[in-house]
């Protein structure tokens, strides 16, 4: 990128996941009920303790309402401000909302709760950050 001010950077950063730990109960190998690992393979996940919320509805169907892990990515907004730019880091998924057969009616986009803000003066140089929600 020139240094005319035109042009922008783009950061593909994935909010990794591996599906609802929920409800699906299995047997391990000593007859213990477990929460089934749908991804044998993960090695690292952005948000691998954040809590699930789930409730039961009239029909007697439990349902996730909110929490777990999702698919999502990084968002990146870029505001300037009067002494030079503020950047809100939002790490956004699409949550899944499923019928009483668990089959997908629709996704929500969704917003994890630690927002972050970091503000640059004109130089560029980083001049202060907050967190919102963590």
């Amino acid at each position: 990128m020139s240094e005319d001010g035109i042009g922008f950077h783009v950061y593909d950063v994935g909010v990794a996941a591996d599906g609802l730990r929920g409800e699906k109960m299995i047997k391990d190998e000593d007859g213990n009920y477990v929460p089934q690992n749908f991804n044998t393979y993960t090695e690292w996940s952005a948000t691998r303790n954040e809590p699930e919320l789930w409730a039961t509805n009239e029909n007697g169907v439990k349902h996730l309402i909110d929490g777990g892990l999702h698919y999502g990515h990084l968002q990146m907004d870029f505001e300037k401000t009067e002494t030079g730019t503020a950047l809100t880091l939002s790490p956004v998924y699409i949550f899944p909302v499923l019928d009483d057969n668990y089959d997908l009616v629709r996704t929500e986009r969704r917003v994890y709760n630690d927002v972050q803000k970091v503000y640059f003066d004109a130089n560029g140089n980083m001049v202060s950050a907050s967190a919102k929600g963590s």
